[in-house]
């Protein structure tokens, strides 16, 4: 056995050393270039595939890119030698992750769902799974009119083996309707995720982050609070979803929790920070600006934070102008809408930002 044969098999043993997630990305990457050195291609295209599963687990869009377009390569190269399974699974992630980075146009995205839709139709699957990421991603794109269209043909496609779970299916539909207004309608079909707890944490937590703040405007305010409780257990411990963490800072501080609003809006915002994903930072922001919002029509001048010190605003005290903290979390928001609407060529966040007005509106000082 050679010496990097050796080297390549202690790498992969390690990985039970360390949990899912980032921390077995740098060992992957390191056993599939020994792979690669060492000519075993269908060794390495199995490396890249758990590469693939770890990065979706750490929130590294990026790098799951990059595993997946190796692994496509070979897989177009010799369709008979790699399992089409594995492929047609990945790409609604990686389509997923790539329409939340700036750096990725419009056009770039809708042609890898054309891509994808015509590699299921080869290898005579249903296009399901095609037509549910349409309606995830298509938001995200500023159109919601496609969104709509994708969800009608969802709605009449069959499932074979490569769709989702019914509960992954379920979490979809109930973001995607909150997404259209139909608030009753989202909440009949979130009762099995929130009532019953059938799914993972990943889909309960979704759909308590999307019905929060319309529970909330809607007067359902013992629903709301097991909503945010829920959300809360089922998303803080998952840097992935930074954005949906900033819904329950909003409705913290619609509900005047400041002090909890404050504490977590602290705490969730170093994965903001961290994030290569600026979508994530957009929504994160977006959300928590409505703290800033009800700190001032409460008539509270100064806040209390512990910021991290790479912000502008960073003071060392920790104390800091309601009117400065408030001006930064719309300035980083509208930043972030703005390059996200001239990517899309839409006015889509302009116009979910001025529709938060109407939470405010709602929102009575205690």
């Amino acid at each position: 056995m050679s010496k990097s044969r050796r080297l390549l098999d202690d790498l992969l043993d390690s990985l039970e050393n360390h949990p899912p997630g980032g921390k077995r990305l740098p060992i992957l990457q390191e056993a599939a270039n020994l792979a690669d050195e060492l000519a075993e291609d269908f060794e390495a295209f199995q490396i890249r595939q758990q590469m693939m599963n770890e990065s979706i687990i750490a929130g590294r869009g990026d790098v799951l890119a990059v595993a997946f377009a190796w692994c496509l390569n070979r897989y177009d190269e010799d369709p008979e030698e790699y399992p089409n399974f594995n492929i047609m699974w990945a790409y609604r992630w990686v389509i997923d992750e790539l329409s939340g980075f700036l750096n990725v146009t419009k056009k770039q995205i809708t042609d890898l769902i054309q891509d994808m839709k015509e590699r299921y139709e080869r290898v005579g699957a249903s296009l399901r799974p095609c037509y549910m990421l349409e309606m995830n991603v298509y938001p995200l794109l500023g159109d919601i009119g496609a969104a709509v269209e994708a969800f009608e043909r969802w709605e009449t496609s069959y499932r074979d083996e490569l769709a989702d779970d019914r509960d992954s299916e379920l979490a979809f539909q109930v973001s995607f309707l909150v997404g259209c207004g139909e608030i009753e309608k989202a909440r009949k079909l979130a009762d099995p995720l929130i009532k019953r707890r059938r799914g993972g944490e990943h889909e309960i937590g979704a759909a308590c982050s999307r019905l929060l703040l319309p529970m909330w405007a809607a007067g359902e305010l013992d629903d709301a609070e097991q909503l945010q409780r829920l959300g809360v257990e089922m998303n803080l411990k998952d840097p992935r979803h930074v954005g949906r963490m900033g819904n329950h800072v909003a409705y913290l501080a619609l509900t005047s929790q400041f002090k909890q609003a404050q504490g977590l809006f602290c705490h969730v915002l170093p994965d903001a920070l961290s994030s290569v994903k600026p979508f994530n930072r957009l929504i994160y922001y977006m959300k928590s600006s409505i703290l800033g919002s009800c700190l001032q029509q409460a008539g509270l001048s100064k806040v209390t934070l512990t910021l991290p010190e790479e912000l502008p605003i960073f003071e060392s005290g920790g104390e800091y102008s309601t009117s400065t903290f408030t001006r930064w979390l719309q300035s980083e928001s509208g930043t972030y809408a703005k390059e996200f609407d001239a990517r899309n060529g839409t006015r889509h966040f302009f116009n979910v930002i001025k529709q938060h007005q109407e939470y405010l509106k709602k929102y009575q000082p205690k």
